[in-house]
């Protein structure tokens, strides 16, 4: 597990990132696509999974990662497991 920072100047910048529930243990969500800009990119590879965002849990719902990212503004703390790293 690491933690990655996102700088995200306003909450309206886009992180550029879309979710999946995640299947295994531990829940989260999966990145399931990045967009060529935003926030997120160079950061997140495709199947990583993402289980927080500024300490709050994004539980395994994609909606409401994308509504604490969307929210969030400045240093954006994202607890994620590489992809491959689930057991």
């Amino acid at each position: 597990m690491k933690e990655v920072l996102i700088q995200k100047p306003t909450a309206l910048a886009a992180v550029g990132l879309t979710f999946e529930k995640a299947t295994g243990p531990g829940g989260g969500v999966r990145v399931s696509s990045i967009a060529a800009s935003g926030a997120g990119v160079g950061l997140f590879k495709l199947g990583d999974v993402l289980l927080s965002v500024n300490g709050k849990s994004v539980q395994d719902t994609p909606s409401v990662a994308d509504k604490l990212l969307r929210e969030a503004a400045g240093g954006v703390r994202v607890r994620v497991v590489a992809k491959g790293m689930l057991s």
